[in-house]
């Protein structure tokens, strides 16, 4: 990182690599207890079908694709606004 570099990318690529870690550990969290939901649900229901990889693997893209841009755009906004002005509504 130079001394041009933008303060924004620097701190913009420490948000996202924090709100992909986030969402990784959720999704690490996440998935074996849907996973096990989805089998006690099955017992319990007898015709219910099974979840396919697909429908997995598009959740999974999703989470990953949905946090880092949760957490860009209010970070965005709050870079290019007024920092004093902010304390007056609160």
């Amino acid at each position: 990182m130079g001394a041009n570099t933008p303060v924004f990318s620097v701190a913009g690529a420490l948000l996202l690599r924090q709100a992909v870690l986030t969402a990784s550990a959720g999704l690490a969290i996440g998935i074996p207890i849907s996973i096990a939901a989805a089998r006690l649900a099955a017992g319990a229901i007898p015709d219910l079908p099974p979840a396919g990889v697909t429908t997995g693997a598009f959740g999974v893209v999703s989470m990953l694709a949905a946090g880092p841009l949760a957490a860009y755009v209010p970070a965005r906004r709050a870079a290019r606004g007024r920092s004093h002005g902010s304390a007056a509504y609160e």
